[in-house]
């Protein structure tokens, strides 16, 4: 019988490193280790958790998730291999190429849910979202709106 890595062993890094960024209010772990914080020890094989990164320089924020695909079958044992994969908005890359752009800046799973929700909504009400794999150019973005509803003209209304 072949049980699945446990959750609290796969994401035991992610975990530390997020206590660290909430207790002293950094933004990355480097800005952490800048102020002499300890670290935990950034091991060279990729971990599961949820990180923010940047696909090109001056691009805008996206989320990923490293995590182990397991395939359970119904009595809740392994029914193949345990493979490590890694999802940077919403498209499918190998762990150990992107593990060292990730590793720095971990979030919250609320935060990688929000991020994917958000792009999901704004694709479905065409909202424009800056592309991830194109740096931003602020001098040709749209601006946002900020239109007030319209309120209807005196005289519109039936009184009783």
């Amino acid at each position: 019988m072949r049980t699945p890595t446990e959750r609290v062993a796969l994401y035991e890094f992610w975990i530390q490193s997020l206590k660290i960024l909430l207790e002293h209010h950094c933004e990355s772990l480097k800005e952490a280790k800048r102020r002499g914080i300890d670290i935990p020890h950034i091991p060279g094989d990729p971990q599961c958790g949820f990180f923010r990164a940047r696909l090109v320089r001056g691009g805008p924020w996206v989320v990923a998730r490293i995590y182990l695909a397991q395939p359970v079958n119904r009595r809740g044992e392994l029914a193949g291999d345990e493979v490590l994969k890694c999802e940077i908005a919403g498209v499918e890359y190998d762990p150990d190429a992107q593990w060292l752009f990730l590793c720095d800046r971990p979030i919250s799973e609320a935060e990688f849910r929000y991020g994917v929700g958000f792009r999901k909504w704004s694709e479905d009400q065409r909202i424009h979202i800056p592309k991830p794999d194109r740096a931003v150019d602020w001098m040709n973005a749209p601006s946002p709106t900020f239109t007030k509803p319209k309120r209807p003209r005196r005289g519109t209304y039936k009184r009783r």
